[in-house]
């Protein structure tokens, strides 16, 4: 899918862009729900697993401002989280994502909440679809739980069907996208993409067997010492009394199975 021929857009035409809509951001602007607060961090951290783990090629952003060329104008929307494949070229600015045919995001995801002088959700959705046309879209109602996705046909949005599970597929990430608990979580080839508490359980609970599997293999060890050390005193012992004497020079350095071998032999 290729963005809709825009016209060429200078970096001054985007540093003016940016600057004005830095100028009307209010603290309003910048604050956002706990619910949506709280599924943002969730989405940073299992994504960032994501792409650390299975795809490298990766990259994910969050309340980043995307300025975009359409109809002679800058553009701008702000979506929660988006997520692009490749990562982009560096850029003069470290305040916008400036898109270009080979430079705009492949997935967004908007939390939804109240909406704010420099956020529409509506608004955005459109831009998402008819600008963009992003080929992946998730909105998300923390406070009510409701999920939806819309993947994009070339001509517009058509809303996704979920699996048996209940679960969106993205099949180029090999993900897919549900409901657990209320909030918005991630599987991989149907591997849930742990959030930041629960990769800390998950090490605390392996450390732990760890070390239950360290103490268990140190009470073997000790206990075949113990064990080897009985049978040698009495090989020696044995030995001594029957003349063996090269039985004695040896035993020490023997294996328990040797051991065993000469206390039968001993004893027979």
């Amino acid at each position: 899918m290729t963005l809709v021929a825009q016209r060429s857009v200078s970096p001054e035409e985007f540093d003016r862009a940016e600057r004005e809509y830095r100028q009307e951001e209010t603290l309003e602007d910048m604050s956002e729900s706990t619910g949506s607060q709280f599924q943002r961090g969730i989405t940073d951290f299992s994504l960032t697993l994501l792409r650390t783990r299975y795809v490298p090629h990766l990259a994910i952003f969050g309340e980043l401002l995307v300025l975009y060329p359409f109809d002679n104008k800058v553009r701008r929307v702000v979506p929660d989280n988006f997520v692009t494949l490749g990562l982009p070229p560096v850029e003069k600015s470290i305040y916008s994502f400036r898109v270009n045919e080979t430079n705009r995001p492949f997935w967004v995801l908007e939390y939804v909440s109240e909406p704010t002088q420099n956020k529409d959700y509506n608004e955005s959705f459109v831009k998402y679809e008819e600008h963009l046309q992003v080929p992946y879209c998730t909105l998300f109602h923390p406070e009510t739980k409701r999920l939806s996705m819309f993947a994009h046909d070339g001509t517009g949005y058509q809303e996704m069907s979920t699996d048996s599970q209940g679960r969106f597929l993205i099949p180029e990430l090999e993900l897919r996208v549900g409901l657990l608990n209320g909030w918005l979580r991630y599987w991989h080839r149907d591997e849930l993409l742990p959030t930041a508490l629960e990769l800390e359980e998950l090490q605390l609970q392996q450390a732990e067997r760890i070390a239950e599997q360290s103490q268990t293999l140190t009470e073997q060890a000790r206990a075949l010492a113990e064990s080897k050390q009985r049978e040698l005193n009495r090989v020696v012992r044995l030995a001594t009394t029957a003349g063996r004497m090269d039985i004695v020079s040896l035993a020490p350095q023997a294996s328990l199975e040797q051991l065993q071998n000469w206390m039968d032999e001993l004893l027979g």
